[in-house]
């Protein structure tokens, strides 16, 4: 059975293909914790797994960190072998001297600020003359004896910013160490024209979420932010592979979990995996995407204060709601997932009656979970059936596909873009979680009976 989650086309929120929801109203789907004056963090460990590497990024000083910016004398950079790249924003000192990619690099960044003003809405005109100093290290030594490193500088394993400054080591491949520099860019970013970085999870969610990016080096166009398609577009960055295996170890966190993670929590890589996926949920779905984009207002509140105001707005049912498209978000994560399509969808039209007493729905196979309203019992028969043809892999040779989903592909035990059923409880029925029979679904094919 090959389970390759990336053939899917993209477009498609889950690779599942189409699934179908009934409630017991019923439906049918788819062909911290922060204290004011928290210490240096704890820098978090670096893990790699073969080809998939798992790596931590690093960790960033609060505001409140007072300190001298780094000096740097020419000539002792040269004495020890370091040399410099410099743009309008960034000055890149490295004993790295593969001059393409440095270049690059000072390049991308400089790119990068336009971005980060407008994610955090700031005047492009307050960050003109914006500088920082990068230290990449292939010998810490040399950076030691040329006293380019911070008296209060921490140990860390792959990237810290203090102030201004930002020391980071090589990382495998181009993509990572260009991820570990947006990152880290993001804090010193933050940190000097929003005076804080909100509570942790939102701290380094965001700098993991702005870190991830698409380059075009030809045309010299960056994008943060990007809704990554493929792993091959990311190597050895692997959050996505952390979410699905806490999963897989019935370690999976709630909303509420990822609020209150807390700082020294990001000595584990994994709390780096589920704070992205929180920014990159709540960026995108539509009950959390007005407040979310302008909490880098309120970076400076306790984190209880800065959770509330993210759920500004919410009743109780919309948060339920919330709660739900999360748990589906991050059980069907992969790369590519869109947050808005895999959210659970408004009520379908109610279609008339038939003689037969059956009711047929369109189902709109690019998005996930769709109400049909009919209400069931205990006791009930139902006859469901599908019929109709969608595609699940745009490519070249595009794979028509049925109710019965294409043997070619499995996803979740069953051939890929199968119609799936689900009967959830009444949203009136307490403690229950109603997101339950979402990611254990009912196989229904071209056809059964519940």
């Amino acid at each position: 059975m090959n389970t390759d989650r990336e053939l899917c086309d993209v477009s498609c929120p889950t690779p599942a293909g189409c699934c179908c929801i009934l409630t017991a109203e019923t439906w049918c789907s788819r062909s911290s914790y922060r204290q004011r004056d928290w210490p240096v963090r704890p820098p978090s460990l670096g893990i790699v797994v073969a080809a998939m590497a798992v790596l931590a990024v690093g960790a960033v000083s609060p505001p409140s960190v007072l300190g001298q910016k780094i000096v740097v004398n020419a000539e002792q950079i040269a004495t020890v072998g370091i040399f410099s790249t410099s743009g309008q924003h960034l000055t890149l000192y490295t004993d790295d001297r593969d001059r393409k990619d440095l270049k690059e690099r000072v390049r991308v960044f400089d790119l990068a600020v336009e971005q980060w003003c407008e994610r955090f809405k700031i005047k492009r005109s307050k960050a003109a003359d914006w500088q920082v100093q990068a230290f990449l290290m292939a010998d810490e030594s040399k950076f030691d004896r040329a006293g380019l490193l911070a008296e209060d500088l921490p140990r860390f394993p792959a990237g810290y910013a203090l102030r201004n400054d930002i020391w980071l080591y090589p990382q495998p491949g181009n993509y990572y160490t260009r991820h570990l520099l947006l990152h880290e860019g993001t804090h010193a970013f933050m940190s000097q024209f929003l005076g804080d970085f909100g509570p942790p999870w939102y701290s380094e969610g965001m700098a993991e979420w702005l870190g991830l990016h698409r380059w075009d080096a030809d045309a010299g166009q960056l994008r943060l932010g990007y809704r990554t398609q493929s792993r091959t577009e990311t190597p050895y960055w692997g959050r996505v592979k952390i979410v699905r295996d806490q999963l897989k170890q019935q370690q999976g966190m709630t909303l509420d979990d990822v609020f209150a993670i807390e700082p020294s929590a990001f000595q584990d890589v994994r709390f780096y995996g589920w704070s992205w996926a929180a920014c990159e949920f709540l960026t995108h779905h539509r009950l959390t995407a007005k407040n979310f984009a302008r909490m880098n207002r309120y970076v400076n509140e306790p984190a209880p204060k800065f959770r509330r105001r993210t759920l500004t707005g919410l009743d109780r049912r919309e948060r339920q709601q919330l709660e739900t498209d999360w748990r589906l978000f991050v059980h069907e994560l992969d790369y590519g997932t869109d947050v808005v399509r895999a959210a659970v969808g408004d009520a379908l039209p109610l279609p008339n009656e038939q003689t037969t007493g059956a009711r047929g729905f369109a189902i709109a196979a690019d998005h996930s979970w769709q109400r049909t309203t009919i209400p069931v019992r205990k006791g009930d028969r139902l006859r469901i059936s599908g019929r109709g043809r969608y595609t699940v892999k745009m490519t070249d040779q595009p794979w028509p596909c049925e109710a019965g989903g294409v043997t070619l592909r499995y996803y979740a035990g069953r051939p890929l873009g199968m119609l799936t059923a689900a009967v959830l409880p009444s949203e009136n029925v307490d403690n229950l979680s109603i997101h339950e029979p979402l990611v254990s679904p009912l196989t229904v094919g071209y056809g059964t009976t519940v």
